[in-house]
């Protein structure tokens, strides 16, 4: 009876041994195949039941991440077809290598009606004065019918004959936010992230820069990044897929839409459309940083233009 009592307990303690380093080599094997090379410098069983509860946890967090993705994806698949790529113009021929190059690619523009009105800004045209070619985002070449500039911003509206094409929907800078995440269209519509650095930016060194010109436009949108290449022309996108303003300079100047409604009409309407102008010179208070003025809103005016410079 001890001989089987003793028999017994050693093959008890063999198959706790066994078990034991089964458990161990199967740990092994899991954090050597199985996990992120992260999760292989495990200490124990409790540590690695911990790491898996956090790989787990982990699940509704990518969840988002892919949601977020969807929505970038979703905001540029809308603009991306109202998107034109603006060309300086070429006499094609019949041959192969007859064909639009990078070198003779200026900027973009945006499509603003579905019967071929384009808007984009003179700083696209690199201050070239040859006519151009529109490319829209089938790959399609049109030539242009007619253009109607706005010296005062530096918009330009480009109009092609053709119809039904898509349109891009806008967005007022009222419903921006710093910081907020936007997106801009470089050459063959490669997209660029940036985010809003400021809404009401403005250019103002010296003191004689701060003097504003009625009839000067001078508050822009600024985005984060400093050098955005070659996106001159290109709209703004926000995640909403709608377009806040055009980019107006490789720094990030971008010239809000709400600025550009009164001549978006008139042009479409082909009728002509005049500033109203008040012909003075004043000074932005909201500009000025000066313990003696406590008035942060509103112009301080100086004089009709001509006279205060």
């Amino acid at each position: 009876m001890k001989k089987i009592s003793g028999s017994f307990i050693a093959l008890v303690l063999i198959v706790l041994v066994l078990g034991f380093l089964s458990g161990l080599v199967g740990e092994l094997w899991l954090n050597s195949f199985l996990m992120p090379n992260s999760y292989i410098n495990f200490k124990s069983y409790s540590d690695l039941s911990h790491k898996l509860d956090e790989l787990i946890g982990t699940q509704n967090k990518t969840k988002n991440l892919q949601e977020q993705d969807l929505l970038v994806s979703e905001a540029i698949n809308k603009v991306r077809p109202a998107v034109v790529g603006i060309y300086k113009d070429k006499k094609f021929t019949a041959e192969a290598n007859s064909t639009l190059l990078p070198s003779d690619y200026l900027g973009q523009g945006m499509i603003v009606t579905n019967d071929g009105w384009i808007v984009s800004h003179v700083s696209a045209l690199k201050n070239d004065k040859s006519s151009v070619l529109i490319v829209t985002s089938d790959n399609q070449i049109r030539e242009v019918e007619k253009i109607v500039a706005d010296l005062d911003t530096g918009v330009f509206f480009i109009k092609i004959p053709v119809n039904g094409l898509p349109v891009a929907e806008f967005n007022l800078k009222e419903n921006l936010v710093t910081n907020q995440e936007v997106f801009v269209f470089g050459p063959d519509q490669a997209v660029v992230n940036s985010s809003i650095r400021d809404l009401n930016f403005s250019v103002g060194e010296t003191a004689e820069e701060l003097i504003r010109d009625s009839e000067v436009f001078y508050k822009y949108i600024e985005l984060n990044n400093n050098s955005l290449g070659n996106v001159l022309g290109s709209p703004v996108v926000t995640l909403d897929g709608r377009v806040s303003g055009i980019v107006i300079s490789k720094t990030g100047l971008v010239l809000p839409l709400d600025h550009l409604v009164a001549q978006m009409r008139a042009v479409i309407k082909n009728e002509t459309w005049i500033r109203p102008s008040l012909g003075i010179s004043f000074y932005d208070l909201s500009e000025i940083l000066n313990a003696n003025i406590k008035d942060k809103k509103g112009a301080l005016v100086l004089a009709s233009l001509g006279s205060a410079k």
